[in-house]
């Protein structure tokens, strides 16, 4: 297991480290209080984006704003869900392939064909979906979505590639996670909210060393076969004009599967996975079932988050989100550091709670993030408190907007989960529009699911 390996390396890192590391699976950053009003008027792609679902199946999502710079990104979703015990970590592992060898172009060529034209690459995975994408000048793009394309429809997997990008790249990335305690505790909690290492939403998005032999070219073009189709793809392009979008994704992708996506079991159970370990810090977080996109309190949870604090870098040094109420309230000489996150997916999600505390103090840390949610649930935020929290959601959500990286993730994001895109405006209004009697019964329908408990460090009394 991932986990077993790595948790004495954890423990062994210092508090001042430990407290500085994000949770890889936070969905907000750090903002600071008294930020000012913002207008949605100016804000970039999101605000100009169509979409439209084509015959073949794929959904196009599309901006352009005249910008020299197009960028592509092809959204499938076969996350890490969709494996099974035979080819878990498949998807992981096909986001490190991606854009290495097609049947059509040799790693070399496909490496000289994107440096002459300026193309850069990236790929990533999560537990929903694969992300492909490309970055060109305007001129590029016809060569850039045909890369892209050849990538995810013609990959070659090669066995001494496989074996070269586990040996190199995937294993560096898991040094990282293994030395990342929040990026542990995020895939135990995980486990614990959804019914165990074998469940979709429970098994691990990362690939394990253990399971670097199963993972090979067969294993990985029959993931492909079984779950790369038309109508599970979405492809966003900011700076590409619909027309263009459109005539690529029409042809790129029919020689797919057309199956439908096979409904996977993401039921949220609750329950509780401690491991024990020595050293510094005690690592501790509580979740609670908060639904996937389509949950009707997703902007109540969202203004939630902000009011209980959402920024990972809120610990004794630092000053981002010091007026929330777990700053205030929970911070102390032995709690370092202490946020509150969500987890959000198509059909299921979680919202939660960390800390990171001293040896003997993770009962009452534990104690204290639950009393933090119950006082929210109790009694209805109003005030400065629910402004601040709004105009804090705001920037966020202005800051990933203005980004390229971040409205084409945002586009196609919402094209996949929701079927449209929202303006910044629309979003903008649907924050405003969040009332404090509507905070305070998002956190108690919260509060009334099972909760789910993951600790890492020491864990007697939990």
């Amino acid at each position: 297991m991932l986990l077993t390996n790595a948790i004495n390396k954890v423990v062994k890192r210092t508090a001042q480290q430990q407290q500085r590391v994000a949770f890889s699976q936070l969905s907000i950053t750090e903002v600071g209080p008294g930020l000012p009003e913002l207008s949605p008027g100016t804000l970039g792609p999101s605000a100009a984006a169509t979409v439209e679902q084509l015959s073949n199946g794929v959904k196009i999502a599309s901006s352009d704003n005249g910008g020299h710079v197009s960028s592509i990104g092809i959204f499938v979703e076969a996350g890490s869900k969709y494996e099974n015990g035979s080819n878990a970590g498949a998807a992981h592992l096909l986001s490190h392939m991606a854009f290495k060898c097609t049947n059509q172009r040799s790693d070399l060529r496909l490496f000289r064909d994107m440096e002459n034209a300026g193309i850069v690459s990236s790929a990533a995975s999560g537990r929903d979906a694969i992300m492909y994408r490309v970055d060109c000048l305007r001129e590029s793009t016809d060569l850039a979505m045909d890369i892209a394309a050849e990538t995810v429809t013609d990959g070659k997997f090669p066995g001494w590639e496989c074996a070269a990008v586990k040996n190199s790249s995937l294993s560096y990335e898991l040094e990282g996670i293994e030395s990342n305690a929040q990026a542990l505790l995020s895939e135990m909690l995980h486990s614990a909210a959804f019914g165990g290492e074998t469940t979709p939403l429970g098994r691990s998005q990362f690939t394990g060393r253990h399971q670097f032999g199963a993972l090979n070219r067969d294993v990985l073009t029959q993931y492909v076969a079984n779950n790369f189709s038309p109508h599970r793809i979405v492809v966003a392009g900011s700076n590409v004009s619909p027309s263009t979008l459109k005539n690529f994704a029409e042809n790129a992708f029919n020689g797919l599967s057309q199956g439908p996506a096979p409904s996977v079991d993401a039921t949220y159970t609750g329950g509780k996975n401690l491991v024990r370990a020595t050293g510094d810090l005690t690592h501790v977080a509580v979740a609670f079932n908060s639904g996937g996109y389509g949950n009707s309190d997703l902007y109540a949870q969202m203004v939630l988050q902000n009011i209980l604090g959402g920024g990972a870098s809120m610990s004794q040094d630092g000053v981002a989100g010091s007026q929330s109420r777990l700053a205030c309230n929970v911070l102390n000489e032995n709690v370092f550091a202490s946020y509150a996150f969500s987890s959000t997916y198509r059909d299921a999600g979680i919202f939660g709670l960390y800390g990171a505390c001293v040896g003997g103090s993770q009962d009452s840390t534990l104690s204290a993030l639950m009393k933090e949610m119950e006082s929210v649930a109790s009694k209805a935020c109003d005030g400065p408190e629910l402004v601040r929290a709004k105009t804090q959601l705001k920037a966020i959500v202005a800051s990933n907007l203005d980004s390229r990286n971040g409205s084409l993730e945002d586009m196609g994001t919402q094209a996949m989960m929701y079927g449209g895109v929202k303006s910044s405006a629309e979003i903008f209004a649907a924050i405003d529009n969040v009332t404090g009697a509507q905070v305070k019964n998002a956190a108690a329908a919260l509060s009334k699911s099972t909760p789910s408990i993951a600790a890492l460090g020491d864990i007697s009394g939990i």
